[in-house]
């Protein structure tokens, strides 16, 4: 978005000497030509950021802890709630051979985990899942 910004920036500041030009009697075609470029170069940056805007919210920090505040009731020993919560965080999970890649719902996140690092932990204690 400070790209679409600039750009606005310098269109207006275009559009706004051409204006004192033509106060001082510069007018020519090329001068007009030069004008209407500048608006609509001006009118699209202004699209672009309000779109920008749009898709990017700003949200409170209040607004932010209710969020996260709806999942503390959760009973994690609930299999509809350990769904909700694994469809609310987690985008995509992908398992390979050696490593496991874990993609969040936030912004362009991804965590790599080697299948080295957890073969250690404390997973292997756990038994089969019940059925």
């Amino acid at each position: 978005m400070p790209f679409y910004e600039q750009q606005l920036k310098e269109a207006t500041t275009g559009i706004l000497n051409i204006l004192n030009a033509i106060q001082q009697g510069i007018l020519t075609p090329s001068t007009k030509q030069r004008l209407e470029e500048l608006e609509t170069i001006k009118e699209e940056m202004e699209i672009k950021i309000a779109s920008e805007k749009l898709q990017k919210p700003r949200l409170s920090a209040e607004q932010v802890k209710f969020w996260i505040q709806r999942y503390r009731g959760l009973d994690t020993l609930k299999l509809e709630h350990r769904k909700m919560l694994i469809d609310t965080f987690i985008n995509a999970i992908f398992l390979y051979d050696d490593k496991i890649i874990i993609t969040f719902n936030y912004k362009d996140s991804g965590k790599t985990i080697e299948l080295a690092d957890i073969s250690g932990s404390d997973i292997d204690l756990d038994g089969a899942p019940n059925r």
